[in-house]
């Protein structure tokens, strides 16, 4: 189900995932949101009004502060610290994106699972493992070999 998003929510407490369902029900991990501050939107949802091309789903306890993008849009008009602040989320969601596309390009599922649990380390221990393989593009299986290697090393 796709639905069209109109405010923008940070996070204030929680853990969610953004996660792609396709046509036959598998679901397929995008990213998480696990800090403070963390915007939890879609932006061509948000900013073009298109339906979202993802779903969230909360993981924990969660808190968020949330506000309209047409209210966030007069407060960016208003006022420079606002404008700048806009373009430092959409420039970190950028980076955020160069950076996992790159590992899907340049990278083999096991460095993949070290950035992983360099970025994610203060979650990877509560997200279950079947999400963290999605979110990795292999199996459970795959993951299981990749952690039983490691700990050879």
């Amino acid at each position: 189900m796709e639905d069209k998003v109109t405010d923008f929510y940070f996070l204030i407490k929680g853990l969610a995932r953004y996660y792609y369902l396709n046509e036959d029900g598998k679901e397929f991990n995008k990213s998480f949101a696990e800090k403070q501050g963390h915007l939890i939107s879609s932006i061509s949802s948000v900013s073009h009004g298109l339906p979202s091309p993802f779903s969230v789903e909360i993981l924990s306890e969660f808190i968020t502060l949330h506000i309209s993008y047409k209210n966030i849009l007069i407060l960016c008009e208003k006022n420079i610290e606002w404008n700048n602040s806009l373009l430092r989320i959409y420039e970190n969601l950028v980076i955020k994106k160069e950076k996992r596309e790159a590992s899907f390009l340049l990278l083999d599922a096991k460095q993949r699972y070290e950035i992983f649990l360099e970025d994610y380390s203060m979650i990877s221990n509560i997200v279950h493992d079947y999400h963290i393989a999605s979110y990795l593009g292999i199996t459970n299986v795959s993951l299981s070999r990749i952690r039983k290697e490691m700990k050879l090393t």
